[in-house]
């Protein structure tokens, strides 16, 4: 008997992998960041696109102006980001840049890319705008050189709030380079404009050409830019949405554009548009201003954060920082803890670290405290940033399952858990919740809580996609 509930317990857990690895992999995005022709601060630049967990951005800095497009036999990438002002692309990459387009492949052109292939009519044609190096007739309307100023202190404003690249993001200031002169493609939706008198009224655009979804963000200079919570949500998403991977085509998303989507009461948690380490204080985290991150409140101890939805089986991703020291966790149907905890350099991790299986816990009177925790798992390394930096949680977690009468017939399970891309468990069964647990018993259903009364915590990126049970 034993033998055949772990084979079917065995098989479950193979169906829900199969699921959630099909899931994973529609939803895990390549992009090909391209530079080369123009001077900016790389490691500002490369740590913006180092916060974007969901997205493996491979840097390729260009010696032959183009020399990505030579051979696209092979290629890997869902993205295309240029932040280049090369100029020369040989009519051979020229059609493999477009066949790329008709295969589907997006693009997210950002700042001085606008610049780049000023002799390529057509690559204009593609990012929806047209900067002039030189002046220039175009369909007999002579245009003169664009222009641009350094150190413009401007407000971004948003045009649609509702489009995927812009969702979340609300006006905001930032000192950057201007752009002044360039023509639009007036069939691009508009996505973000401005009214200083020094650049050009639209600075971010959407549109389709070919096969390919296309988008260009104007700011962009750096090195400051690079660091701003809207900013960096402007270019994730905006890389997100031109591989077809957006919130509103995802389902389970939870958004933190607001708190509605848990139980009152909130406590002191709050909405911010990033997490950073307090500069006075490493073990506490400060919120920037801005939707999409939610921060348990100024001293880091209220009340956990419980979704008003409940889950079985279900496939999870969930962004998480902690400052110094800090401590909280992640219940599975309010029940089953994955821990969160500053466990950066811990050379052999405890059930009580980062990634752990909490530890269940005996309550029964004259017990020495020595015996009272039981089952907890260490994860298998440690795969901890450090603290101030944002982690990513992928997990498979499979419900426990009962009979018509109500009887536990199988436990439930982390059938996978992934900790910043590294594996930490694999079909670790839990014989009944977990310390602090919301609940003791055990049902089909239950909500997600974000422990939020051990310490300074912030979470993002939310997703909580049920999947389907296996009998």
């Amino acid at each position: 008997m034993k033998r055949t509930t772990t084979l079917w317990c065995a098989l479950i857990a193979a169906g829900l992998i199969a699921q959630a690895t099909g899931a994973a992999e529609a939803n895990t995005i390549k992009a090909a960041v391209v530079t080369a022709g123009h001077g900016y601060d790389k490691a500002a630049f490369d740590a913006m696109f180092a916060s974007f967990a969901d997205i493996d951005s491979v840097m390729l800095h260009q010696q032959d102006d183009s020399e990505i497009f030579e051979d696209i036999s092979a290629w890997p990438y869902d993205v295309i980001v240029l932040y280049n002002m090369t100029q020369r692309i040989s009519e051979k990459r020229q059609q493999n840049l477009l066949a790329l387009l008709d295969r589907g492949v997006g693009l997210v052109a950002l700042h001085h890319a606008v610049a780049a292939f000023n002799d390529w009519p057509e690559f204009a044609d593609i990012i929806g705008c047209r900067y002039f190096l030189n002046e220039k007739e175009v369909a007999g309307v002579r245009h003169p050189k664009s222009g641009y100023q350094h150190d413009v202190e401007f407000v971004v404003r948003v045009a649609d709030a509702a489009h995927p690249v812009t969702r979340g993001v609300a006006d905001f200031t930032i000192v950057d380079e201007t752009y002044n002169g360039a023509v639009f493609d007036p069939s691009a939706h508009v996505l973000l404009t401005t009214d200083h008198p020094k650049s050009d009224r639209i600075v971010g655009l959407a549109k389709h050409y070919r096969n390919a979804r296309v988008c260009y963000l104007q700011p962009g200079h750096g090195p400051d830019i690079f660091a701003s919570p809207n900013y960096r949500r402007l270019v994730a998403q905006a890389i997100r949405w031109a591989a077809g991977v957006t919130a509103e085509d995802d389902e389970g998303v939870i958004p933190l554009t607001d708190l509605s989507a848990f139980r009152e009461p909130l406590g002191d948690w709050k909405i911010a548009g990033d997490a950073v380490l307090d500069p006075n204080d490493p073990k506490r985290l400060s919120g920037m201003p801005g939707v999409g991150v939610a921060l348990n409140g100024d001293t880091g101890r209220t009340r956990h954060l419980i979704s008003r939805a409940e889950h079985g089986d279900v496939e999870a991703a969930i962004e998480f920082m902690v400052p110094q020291a800090s401590n909280s966790g992640v219940y599975f149907q309010g029940r089953y803890e994955i821990q969160i905890l500053d466990s950066w350099g811990v050379e052999t991790p405890q059930h009580s670290d980062c990634g752990g299986i909490y530890q269940r816990w005996r309550e029964d009177p004259g017990i020495p405290d020595a015996e009272r925790g039981f089952d907890g798992h260490p994860p298998r390394v440690n795969a901890s940033r450090p603290p101030g930096e944002w982690q990513r949680f992928e997990v498979v977690f499979r419900a426990p399952r009962f009979d018509a009468n109500g009887n536990k017939i199988a436990n439930a399970a982390f059938v996978r858990v992934v900790h910043n891309g590294v594996v930490i468990h694999e079909n670790q069964e839990l014989s009944g919740p977990t310390r602090a647990a919301l609940f003791k018993d055990e049902q089909p259903l239950g909500p997600i809580m974000f422990q939020g009364d051990h310490g300074p915590v912030a979470f993002r990126n939310l997703r909580i996609r049920p999947l389907a049970a296996h009998p």
